[in-house]
């Protein structure tokens, strides 16, 4: 037992020194490496405000020369405002294009029944790409960016 356990303790040594090396060899995988721009708005449905908070996902299609494709992701409230955070909360987009994925749910699907789910957002703007939502952030932009978008409603 003693054996096994002192080559178990050698595993997890030998496992964490190879994950820190790769992180400190990995370019562009730090926020250290990387410049964000703070980016933020509003999201109207139909106008107006929303039945339920929500979340946008920022998939990123092009980055800017230099800098990792990562996406990012904000959460709003009803009134539509967020800030989009990559790393941190607030903290922005990384200098490059991106297609806009929406959540707001008046059911969400469980695992037992995803399909169970309804959302307040019509299917052709559920989708990253399909929505014409685009946010693109230029390698010289300080921030912040102001971007709006309005959802019909369903």
């Amino acid at each position: 037992m003693q054996t096994l356990s002192r080559l178990s303790r050698r595993h997890g040594v030998l496992a964490i020194a190879v994950g820190a090396a790769y992180f400190v060899a990995c370019p562009g995988c730090g926020k250290a490496d990387v410049k964000t721009v703070p980016v933020r708005g509003r999201i109207t449905y139909g106008g107006g405000d929303w039945p339920a908070p929500g979340k946008i996902y920022f998939v990123p299609v092009d980055a800017a020369t230099g800098n990792p494709r990562r996406p990012g992701s904000a959460d709003f409230d009803t009134g539509g405002h967020f800030e989009a955070k990559t790393f941190a909360p607030g903290d922005g987009l990384l200098p490059g294009k991106y297609h806009v994925n929406l959540e707001c749910w008046e059911v969400e699907g469980t695992m037992s029944n995803p399909a169970g789910g309804k959302s307040w957002i019509p299917a052709p703007y559920q989708i990253a790409g399909k929505n014409k939502f685009e946010v693109i952030v230029g390698p010289d932009d300080s921030g912040p960016i102001e971007v709006s978008f309005d959802v019909p409603k369903r």
